[in-house]
Parts: structure tokens; sequence; C-alpha cells
């Protein structure tokens, strides 16, 4: 076997050259070949195997798998690419700028301590991954990046198919930061979505998507996934320990002002709020079945708050504030035999309640029953009506007082 020294040249220009063809010649590719290739000569410029090994290139085989002909390259233990070849590989990490950054906190370097490869750059990107539908057949999807986590120990352990952190250090003043960034781009025709739409519609353009499931239906045979149940949630925001000062921000620009729809429900999905130990408290939901009695809440700068006819979006009630109020009105539900109540109520000793109308418009009781007829005996009146009104009572208008107890209040 041949032994060779440091710094002795043991390839040259030709040798090289040879290995080019050889490896580049189609029936030339096997690995004896290339052992027992012999150099034609020594008349090139020389040099060393450091040196030829400052650069690394392969030519493809034209196959993707191995039984196929692919070539199959295998790297065991940790790979270090760019300037992560500066790490020492112990444990604490250190040796990079990243060691050097993530210990000046604590526990900071442990992703780069046990990564199995890491791509680093001081410019653009430490690793890239990219996939196209181009060259595939029908249902070969293109993933530029995949990452699976599994949690199989019963151990308190966790699991993530994917971790992301975004830093803005010390000092950097005018700079940003972002943890995530996800952009997606159509350069085609705008397919619209709705809660019944699914993913999978022609054309679609999704920016994310939260999938409970593997995609596999439920079940052991093949094609099928066993001991699937539901997740619990499909995001969560949370302190860790620092606070985000908004949840989720839609800039003034973000929406196709064609519906301006900022979240999109299905038939029965609700907002719901919760207090301390788990307990449901207010919500919002929407049943509605068809827009007949569907309804939308604006909130305007002619009323304040006003709730439209969701069919044509005619206003229906409104809400206009007043500076400085300290009275008000509610409203409250009553039990069986009951009355509900329109209440005003505030922080005065009385409080009236004002009924007014439009224009020169009257105040309308809406039910025949509220009047009364005539009994037995006419009730004349002298001449101190109004213009225009009986001079004997036409009906009575019925109500009940704060006993219950029936009151009648004459009409002309």
């Amino acid at each position: 076997m041949t032994q060779f020294t440091d710094g002795q040249t043991v390839v040259n220009a030709a040798w090289l050259n040879g290995v080019d063809k050889a490896v580049n010649q189609s029936g030339t590719t096997a690995g004896a070949a290339l052992i027992s290739y012999t150099p034609p000569g020594t008349g090139a410029v020389a040099t060393t195997v450091a040196a030829f090994l400052g650069a690394f290139h392969q030519y493809p085989s034209g196959y993707f798998f191995s039984q196929n002909g692919a070539f199959i390259n295998r790297v065991n233990d940790r790979l270090f690419v760019g300037d992560a070849t500066l790490m020492t590989g112990n444990s604490p990490g250190s040796g990079s700028w990243i060691d050097t950054y993530s210990n000046t906190f604590a526990a900071g370097n442990y992703y780069n301590t046990f990564a199995q490869a890491i791509g680093m750059s001081s410019v653009g990107a430490g690793v890239m991954g990219a996939s196209q539908t181009a060259t595939g057949t029908t249902g070969a999807n293109a993933y530029g990046i995949v990452g699976i986590g599994i949690a199989n120990n019963s151990l308190a352990t966790f699991s993530w198919g994917g971790y992301f952190e975004g830093h803005r250090a010390p000092g950097a003043t005018t700079s940003n930061a972002w943890c995530l960034e996800l952009g997606i781009v159509n350069r085609d025709s705008v397919v619209d979505l709705d809660p019944y739409g699914p993913y999978s519609t022609a054309g679609a353009t999704i920016g994310i998507q939260l999938n409970s499931g593997s995609g596999f239906p439920t079940g052991s045979g093949a094609g099928q996934m066993s001991g699937q149940a539901n997740t619990s949630a499909a995001m969560v925001i949370q302190s860790n320990p620092t606070k985000h000062r908004r949840g989720i921000v839609f800039t003034s620009s973000a929406l196709d002002s064609t519906n301006n729809e900022a979240m999109s429900f299905a038939n029965g999905h609700k907002l719901q709020w919760y207090s301390a130990g788990s307990t449901p408290t207010s919500g919002v939901a929407g049943t509605n079945s068809s827009q007949t009695n569907a309804v939308t809440l604006s909130f305007n700068d002619t009323f304040g708050f006003q709730v439209n006819r969701a069919l044509d979006g005619k206003g229906q009630f409104a809400v206009i504030p007043t500076a400085n109020a300290v009275n008000f009105i509610y409203v409250t539900g009553a039990v069986t035999g009951a009355p509900p109540g329109l209440v005003a109520y505030g922080t005065d000793a009385a409080v009236d309640l004002t009924l007014a109308t439009t224009g020169t418009a009257y105040v309308r009781f809406g039910s025949a029953s509220h009047f009364s007829a005539n009994g037995a005996v006419t009730t004349a009146l002298t001449g101190i009506g109004p213009t225009g009104s009986h001079t004997t009572v036409q009906e009575w208008l019925t109500i009940k007082n704060s006993s219950g107890i029936i009151r009648y209040i004459p009409c002309f």
C-alpha cells in the first residue's frame, strides 16, 4: 500500500483532468475504475491533497434512487458548513460567533451544541432548501424544507417539527428582527377560499396552513395511520417569559378590499373567553344557516356602533356614544311571568327615559292590545282638547303600574 507524508505532492493537474474525464464519461464511473486509474504523465503543475480537497464537485448520475444508479453520499457523526466550520464540536459548543453570542445568556448554546448538521453564514442564508414541480409527475409534490419531530419517549421530553428564534441584539437600534416570515406569491389568477373551500381547491395560494393529523385516514391498513386523535390547539400565543405588545396585527394594506375579511369562520364556530380555572365565560358565535336573519356589526364614524342586516347592509340598530356620559340604558331579560326591561340607569338619583322620533313623526304602539274600547258610558271632552281631536274618548291606552295593576289613559 502506498504511504503518503504531509506536504507530499501526490496529485497534479493532468491526473485531475484524467479523473474528470473518467467521472464524466458514460460507463466509466465505477469505483474500481477510478481507484486503478493511472495518471498520464506529470508535466502539469503539481498540487497537494489539501489543495485538491479545497473544492468538491461531483457530476450528477441523472437518477434519484440508488436502485436506478444514483450516487448516495453519506456523512456520519456531524456536518459543519460555512462559518460553522469554526466550531470545535465540543459540549458545550464553542469556537464560532454563534457560540460566542449564545453563551451570553443562560443555556443559550443548547441548539448549536446538539445539532447534527449546522450551516452558518455571515452573509445571506445559512441554509436554503428549494424544490419545484416542473419535472415531477402527477401527485409528486414539492417541499422546500421538511422537518419532523417525534415525541416517542415516556419521559418528560418534548418534540418540535421546527424551532426558530429571531434575536434583536442590544445596540441594534435601527435593525428589525423577525422569527419567521412566510411569503406566498401568486403569479396567476386569484382563487377565492372560504371556510367550506378546501385547501386542495385548484389554484389556491395559502400563506400558512395548520393541520391536525397526518393527512392519512385513521386505521391500520395500507396508507393509513392508527391511533390518531384530535390535537390540543392549532396555535398558541404565550409569554416566554416576555410578553407580546399585540397578539395578531393586520397591517392597513394587508387585505384585498373586495371583502376585507380578516378572519373567516364556518357556521357554529365561536370566539370564547375564559376566566382563571379554565372556566368559559363570554363568547361570540354565529349559527345562521342563511343570510335572512344574519347581521353584521359595524363600528363607524356616523353612529359609533351599528347593527346591519347582512343580506343588504341596511342598518337595524345603532348606539351613538356621548362624551362624559353618566346615565345610560340597559336591557334585561326576565323569567316566566315577569316583563323584560328597557331601563334608564346612571349615577343620577332620578334618570328619565327619552323616547324621541325624527321630524314630525309620533311614538307608535305596535300592538292593538295596548288599547281598550269604550265601555257602556261615553266620556265627553269639553273644548280643551287639541285642534283636530274628538270630543269623546275613542279608546283607552292600557298600561300597568309598577305593581302590575292595569290602568287606562283616555285617547280622544
